[in-house]
């Protein structure tokens, strides 16, 4: 497989379903969030060990792949182009390697837009303040 064109090919699926996520998982076939809902890739094949070791090995620095295989975990940002970027974080679980993607957005979305209350605003223009916000 010619990881850095799967990536892309993964990202640009990212991109035209609105997710905000996407997770690579040894044993599992590619996973994108969208609006909360993890959904498996069913027409991309099951990611082995390998696999999602050479993904990660293209996203990441020859530092940072060594710090991962001597913390068995990393946090890192990968871009592609200007189109999309990442915060990642790739980890092992029970022997497995796995990597969760966020996608960062380009654009800032307004209150309205995240359908959140106007009311919101009066607390985002405080220059100064503690503000606890809790819930049930």
């Amino acid at each position: 497989m010619e990881y850095k064109q799967y990536l892309i090919k993964l990202t640009d699926d990212v991109l035209a379903q609105g997710a905000s996520d996407l997770h690579l998982i040894a044993g599992n076939k590619p996973i994108v969030r969208v609006s909360g809902v993890l959904t498996a890739l069913i027409s991309e094949p099951v990611l082995s060990n390998d696999d999602v070791s050479g993904l990660l090995e293209s996203m990441v620095s020859t530092e940072s792949k060594k710090r991962f295989s001597d913390t068995k975990e990393l946090d890192f940002s990968w871009s592609f182009g200007d189109k999309a970027r990442f915060r990642g974080n790739a980890y092992f679980e029970r022997g497995s390697i796995g990597i969760a993607l966020r996608l960062i957005p380009r654009t800032i979305r307004t209150l309205a837009e995240l359908n959140l209350p106007q009311v919101l605003e009066n607390f985002a223009a405080r220059q100064q303040g503690f503000f606890l916000v809790v819930g049930r």
